[in-house]
């Protein structure tokens, strides 16, 4: 049996577990709610900001921008180091990890910012493709993940083993 077909029974194993994909208990849906919650908060902060009448109520909607942007910042980068436990999750690491590319197209990273975001864009990438791996009951080197997202180079895996090795 080959590395990709022990994969994908493992990843069988854990669906039929409970711990695989689901549509509850996936941490990156998890995110994805919160995100939206501060998407609309942010949203609501904005409108208020440009209705606000005196410059002490604009200033306090302009705080609550920089806080909930700061928790959204956080929460992307929480949600770079999650997997995917169902579709919901997978959609949520792919928009991530397309933000993280416009950031980096716009060119707004300085040089400390930019490896972080690639990095992050492998992680999401990588969570949204072992999500979709597993509830397709495809294993991806079916589809050329060999020679586009190798297994060996997937950063939960290489961290799962670090932990491994390390215990």
């Amino acid at each position: 049996m080959g590395k990709a077909a022990r994969a994908m029974k493992r990843a069988r194993r854990t669906l039929v577990e409970g711990k695989g994909v689901t549509q509850a208990a996936c941490p990156m849906a998890d995110l994805a709610r919160q995100a939206t919650a501060l998407w609309d908060a942010l949203a609501r902060a904005d409108k208020g900001r440009c209705a606000a009448v005196t410059a002490s109520e604009e200033m306090r909607f302009e705080r609550e921008e920089r806080a909930l942007y700061d928790a959204l910042w956080g929460l992307e980068g929480q949600a770079s180091h999650a997997q995917a436990r169902s579709i919901e999750g997978a959609m949520f690491a792919i928009l991530l990890a397309r933000a993280e590319l416009g950031m980096l197209e716009a060119s707004d990273c300085d040089d400390f910012e930019t490896p972080e975001r690639n990095r992050r864009v492998v992680r999401l990438l990588y969570s949204a493709l072992r999500a979709l791996e597993a509830v397709s009951g495809t294993p991806a080197e079916e589809v050329g993940a060999a020679h586009y997202m190798c297994r060996e180079l997937d950063p939960f895996v290489m961290t799962a083993t670090a932990l491994r090795r390390a215990a």
